[in-house]
């Protein structure tokens, strides 16, 4: 069962231009609620893709966390003597955990 404080996926983007004022995009809930809106730079080539990661936001956080579970699960049970990894890819692969619990920490308003 699921503790986010968040609004539950999935979200979309609609982007608000008005004669006359500032451009806005809009993250909205399915039934078109707002869950959150950002000033953009019409000027700025990126912000169409800024605007796609954050209406992605609450899903990357439920599939990060779902990773992590598996990735940690393959962890306990990897067999790294008979493994061709090398070291270096080892030690990468030690070090992803704390990661992903810091970006979970950080979209979760803890600390990472």
């Amino acid at each position: 069962m699921s503790t986010s404080k968040h609004t539950p996926p999935p979200w979309r983007y609609l982007v608000d231009a008005k004669q006359g004022q500032p451009m806005k995009a809009l993250i909205v809930e399915e039934n078109g609620d707002t869950v959150a809106y950002m000033h953009v730079n019409f000027h700025d080539s990126r912000f169409e893709a800024n605007v796609r990661v954050a209406a992605a936001g609450a899903e990357m956080l439920e599939a990060l966390k779902d990773g992590l579970a598996a990735f940690e699960l393959f962890m306990k049970h990897a067999n790294w003597g008979a493994s061709a990894l090398t070291a270096d890819a080892i030690r990468g692969a030690n070090e992803m955990p704390g990661k992903m619990r810091a970006a979970i920490a950080k979209a979760e308003g803890g600390t990472p």
